[in-house]
């Protein structure tokens, strides 16, 4: 498995949902908006990188 770590900025709050499954359990989905600055060479350019995450209790961060 590939682990990745990122740096950044939230750009919003996180938004926390509750979702019934077909067992009448409950899962709680947690979704956030990263953004990461690039690195790069030529000073002065800032520019960054969005990245929307979902997170759940079964896999803690997952891309989606």
């Amino acid at each position: 498995m590939n682990k990745i770590i990122l740096l950044g900025n939230m750009t919003r709050e996180p938004k926390t949902t509750r979702k019934k499954n077909e067992d009448g359990s409950e899962m709680v989905i947690t979704k956030f908006d990263l953004a990461v600055n690039r690195r790069n060479k030529q000073e002065g350019n800032a520019d960054a990188d969005n990245f929307s995450y979902a997170a759940d209790e079964q896999v803690p961060f997952e891309s989606r």
